[in-house]
This record gives C-alpha cells, structure tokens and sequence, in this order.
C-alpha cells in the first residue's frame, strides 16, 4: 500500500520518469567548433586574412550571420563569405588593422543566419581576437602567392624523401 501511495503522489508532483526517446543528431542545432582565428588570440597578424568558422555539421548556402559584437568591431571585409566543399566551414577574407581587438557574433539573439538545411539556426558564438601592433614585411607578394610558394617547397621536400634518385637526376 505504502508504494502505490508513493507511486500516486510522484505521478500528481510530475516527478514520474520522462520516456526515452533516441536522438538524432540532425535536430540538434550546429555549434561552432573551430574558429580560425582562435577566440581570444592576441597576435593575429594585420592585413588581409582569411576568418575560418567550422561548424558542427553541413550548413546552408548562401546564410550567414556575421554581426559586431560592439561598435567598429568587425574588420573591413574584402568580399562576400563563402563555404568551403565541406559546406561546414565558412570563410570571409577581412583587412585586419595592426593592435585592434575585433569581435564577431556567429549568430546572436537578434540574428539567425547560420542555419543547417533543416533551417535550425546555429548556437550564438563571441569570437574576439586582437591583431599584432605591426604589419608583416612582405616582397610586394599576395598572400596566396607566398602561401602557394610554401605548400610547393612542402610538395618538393616530400617527393624527395620518396624519390631521392629522381632528384639527383635534377639536381
């Protein structure tokens, strides 16, 4: 008698076990889970840089929400965003000013444009980094240019390693 008074009064208080559902992960909302630069660095390098935000899952095309976290927070940009073939990873090239702090909302209370196909909007997130007091001495090169030279040099080191009688045929 005494259990099934027990059982009566949790039922009444709500406090009966809820059912068990399985999740499916595609109707959690995406979070953010890399940013580049990281939130909080202090020594981006000033000038033109490529901010990376990736995503816990594929995005949509075309939405996006990049809001100032506080009045002349974000940095110039220098084109539309875009997603890499991934379709989880977003990427806006900005000029970035030497000794500033930038910040960013991924989305915020007010803005919801990063959005799964499903349209579940993304989880707010604060990205806030600061640049370095001085711009990098360059040849006059693009960044591309010097980030394609540095990948090649990479190629020709690991091919050598590989094939060490073709390159003494090079050489």
């Amino acid at each position: 008698m005494k259990i099934i008074a027990t059982i009566t009064a949790a039922a009444l208080c709500g406090l009966t076990l809820p059912t068990s559902r399985a999740q499916d992960i595609d109707s959690f909302a995406p979070v953010v889970v890399k940013t580049v630069p990281e939130a909080g660095t202090k020594d981006v390098p000033p000038g033109e840089y490529e901010v990376r935000i990736t995503f816990s899952k594929e995005m949509a095309d075309e939405s996006w929400s990049w809001s100032s976290a506080w009045q002349n927070s974000d940095p110039k940009s220098l084109g539309k965003p875009h997603y890499e073939a991934d379709h989880k990873t977003c990427v806006m090239k900005v000029k970035l000013e030497p000794g500033k702090t930038y910040g960013w909302w991924i989305n915020s209370p007010k803005f919801h444009g990063f959005q799964d196909p499903q349209h579940h909007p993304a989880i707010p997130y604060l990205l806030t980094f600061k640049t370095g007091e001085k711009l990098e001495q360059t040849s006059g090169e693009s960044p591309d240019l010097r980030e394609a030279k540095a990948h090649l040099a990479e190629l020709r080191v690991e091919y050598s390693d590989q094939n060490p009688e073709v390159m003494k045929s090079l050489a």
